[in-house]
């Protein structure tokens, strides 16, 4: 819906589909991931004090049904209570004042090639919070 009204707000002579899948794709090909984590954690580095009070959940995504997924690895799916395939899920939250605030999230798979151990994904994570 978005990309229709930027679509249709460019006024380009092409039909407005062609202009939706154009920028679909280009939206597509680049990984802000990245970009978005690292403001946020800029945003909020001021007040990661020793003080605060910061909270790591390992957690999972589940994805019974995918089959062409790149690097799907067992996990364990909570709601279900049954092994299942998918991805693993780490997120920081840092408590300010009575506020929870999302300070990064990151998605791995323990089928990636250069994957080590949980032990290792776990420290990187965090010294990623503290090296900002």
């Amino acid at each position: 819906m978005h990309l229709t009204t930027i679509g249709r707000t460019l006024h380009e002579d092409s039909k407005a589909i062609s202009t939706v899948k154009r920028l679909s794709r280009n939206l597509q090909s680049t990984d802000y991931t990245g970009v978005i984590g690292n403001c946020i954690l800029q945003e909020r580095a001021p007040s990661l004090t020793r003080e605060a009070l910061i909270a790591i959940d390992h957690s999972d995504i589940a994805k019974p049904y995918a089959t062409a997924m790149e690097h799907l690895c067992g996990t364990y799916d909570g709601s279900e209570g049954t092994p299942s395939k998918g991805y693993h899920l780490l997120e920081a939250a840092v408590m300010l004042k009575g506020e929870i605030l999302p300070l990064s999230s990151s998605l791995y798979s323990s089928n990636e090639p250069h994957y080590r151990s949980p032990y290792v994904v776990v420290e990187q994570f965090v010294d990623r919070l503290y090296s900002t």
